[in-house]
């Protein structure tokens, strides 16, 4: 009796070790606090016959798939992100959807939970996506995606236009993809959307490497075009969504062809006004003085952007202007 009462507690000790068993397999995401802000971070731990492989992200920074080795003992994990020169040890919780622990790296060491990121299964979506290419024209190919709502068209659409700086049709920014979420909406409430990668980005090609505005401009009109001609697509109803840069290319093609605009976060005042305030506020900010020879210089360089036509004779205005100058400020 006495020995079937061991066997039984044995047993039940080997089904709880069993059934507790740490699950570390699977994506997990944290934020990393370094002060002033928060850097989101994620672990990718898979199993292998010969212990685990971990991969790290650190999408803010644009950094993925960096190598780690992981080592797993009870409930406790141990990562070695050699190529970064830090580490993370922590512990996981009883129902495995968590592991608190603490980040170092270069002698410093702050607190970092991980949740374990469940995969949500997205049902079909309400529109057909088409990867598409547009000729802008002296050589460059614009690469994106068409989507069109389900249903009896035509339906109305947008060109989606990027903001300053070199931008893919998402417009990504870390792992958020604000002009995927906006094409994905417009979609589902029956607008077509085209979005492109700027010239150089993803599958765009590139022409000189010192595009203008007016260069993504006249992509833009090329886009605005194509979107027209596009199956399911009604062309008297074709318009533009620009977010910063790409709101002041709307609002410059507003009349060649669109039949409406719509900007987010555009400048709404001249260039050279919005210059002037941005130098004010910098000097704010720093503590800078910003004199009022300062504020003439400034005038003066950027009216003579604005309104010299020949770059020979910018360029001429320019060194002059800058020969006024003090010495110890050139």
């Amino acid at each position: 009796m006495m020995i079937r009462r061991w066997f039984l507690i044995l047993m039940a000790a080997v089904a709880g070790m069993a059934a507790g068993a740490a699950d570390f397999c699977g994506e997990w995401s944290g934020k990393l606090n370094v002060g002033v802000a928060s850097l989101k971070v994620v672990l990718h731990v898979e199993k292998q016959d010969d212990g685990y492989a971990c991969t790290f992200d650190s999408p803010m920074q644009g950094a993925y798939g960096i190598p780690c080795t992981a080592t797993v003992q009870g409930d406790s994990l141990t990562v070695d992100i050699a190529p970064a020169d830090a580490d993370y040890k922590g512990v996981i919780s009883a129902d495995d959807a968590v592991i608190e622990g603490v980040f170092s790296q270069m002698g410093q060491s702050l607190p970092l939970t991980f949740h374990r990121v469940v995969k949500v299964t997205e049902a079909p979506k309400p529109y057909k996506e088409t990867e598409v290419m547009v000729d802008a024209g002296g050589g460059v190919q614009l690469a994106g995606t068409f989507s069109l709502p389900q249903g009896d068209g035509p339906f109305p659409a947008v060109v989606l236009l990027t903001g300053s700086g070199a931008q893919d049709r998402d417009e990504t920014i870390g792992d958020y993809k604000p002009f995927a979420q906006i094409a994905d909406s417009l979609a589902r409430h029956g607008i077509a959307v085209l979005r492109c990668d700027d010239r150089g980005v993803g599958g765009s090609s590139i022409a000189s490497g010192y595009e203008t505005t007016a260069d993504f401009a006249a992509d833009a009109l090329a886009m605005l075009r194509a979107l027209k001609s596009y199956s399911g697509v009604d062309s008297t109803r074709v318009g533009y969504i620009g977010h910063s840069e790409g709101g002041l290319i709307a609002i410059l093609n507003a009349t060649k062809g669109a039949r409406f605009i719509v900007t987010l976060a555009a400048p709404g005042v001249k260039g050279k006004d919005l210059l002037m305030k941005q130098n004010e506020k910098v000097a704010q900010v720093t503590g800078a003085e910003l004199t009022e020879d300062k504020k003439e210089m400034l005038e003066a360089v950027f009216t003579a952007v604005e309104t010299e036509e020949s770059e020979s004779m910018l360029t001429r205005q320019l060194k002059l202007l800058l020969a006024e100058l003090p010495l110890n400020v050139r």
